[in-house]
């Protein structure tokens, strides 16, 4: 899978610090994990989407995306 990086793709990479990047692939390699021994797909995915937003936006209420965030061109 090949994709281009636009100037908005690389400024929100370039924002992001290293260490919370792996921390999220660190979650997703434990969801693949999971999923290889029949997890729940749609809980699993879930919980993926939840831990990226809690990692760029902070953890909070079920509403809890910030006012000027930044949205992902993906």
């Amino acid at each position: 899978m090949t994709f281009e990086l636009n100037a908005r793709t690389k400024e929100a990479a370039r924002s992001v610090p290293p260490e919370r990047l792996f921390l999220l692939y660190h979650r997703v390699e434990q969801a693949m994990q999971g999923l290889k021994v029949n997890a729940n797909l749609q809980l699993t995915l879930e919980n993926v989407c939840l831990d990226i937003k809690d990692s760029l936006y902070g953890k909070g209420d079920w509403n809890s995306f910030p006012k000027r965030r930044q949205d992902l061109p993906f």
